[in-house]
């Protein structure tokens, strides 16, 4: 493991959590924590690249870090999901964020970034991965009920393991088994563990948490 980059997403989320700090939409959530990485790592040993190609199953992803010392690749997924709140960043000026509905949807994208990096890492396309969220979403992170079609992509506080290699839509739903794929294979077979950390109490954005998961290496 890449003890300095993996201090510094640490380091990152930690400082955005402290002060408050809110984003326009996932875009904006990648592009600024890049930037405020290359402020924070020793750039003469990384490269840092957004919107990657491995040149491997057609991927692309958010974000590649590369130490020029070791070879050592990280990977990392960002997700930014929020429902309706006007945000107030500075005195005066507000973000009116809109609502991303469809959680079940993005509960599957969720795990099919999880699954995706796994399969980088086992094909050597990357040595180490994360999966980094902030949500204002409470039912996005809730239990799912065991009777909702996303029953096998629940992602609440906790360890979560899929019960099968597979994850899958528990019954026929034509319009979304269209859009996405049926199943999303899973190799770890330790659990992950959705550890949802509040932003501080200070800032007044308790509404808002964010998740830091290490991918399977």
């Amino acid at each position: 493991m890449d003890e300095i980059l993996k201090n510094a997403v640490l380091n990152i989320m930690n400082d955005y959590s402290k002060k408050g700090i809110i984003f326009f939409n996932e875009a904006h959530f990648q592009s600024e924590f890049a930037i405020f990485l290359s402020k924070t790592i020793p750039m003469s040993d990384y490269e840092i690249i957004l919107e990657y190609s491995p040149k491997f199953k057609k991927y692309r992803v958010d974000l590649l870090i590369k130490n020029k010392r070791t070879n050592e690749r990280t990977i990392i997924e960002f997700k930014y999901v929020v429902k309706e709140a006007l945000v107030e960043v500075s005195k005066g000026f507000y973000i009116n964020l809109k609502n991303q509905l469809a959680y079940d949807v993005r509960r599957y994208q969720i795990w099919r970034d999880i699954s995706k990096l796994e399969d980088l890492i086992a094909n050597g396309k990357c040595e180490h991965g994360y999966f980094v969220m902030i949500t204002n979403a409470d039912d996005l992170i809730k239990p799912v009920n065991p009777k909702n079609i996303d029953s096998e992509f629940d992602i609440s506080s906790g360890l979560k393991r899929p019960n099968n290699t597979s994850l899958y839509w528990s019954y026929y739903k034509e319009k979304t088994w269209k859009r996405y794929p049926k199943h999303v294979h899973i190799k770890k077979t330790k659990s992950y563990e959705f550890n949802y950390k509040s932003y501080s109490k200070a800032t007044g954005m308790l509404d808002f948490k964010y998740l830091i998961l290490p991918i399977q290496e």
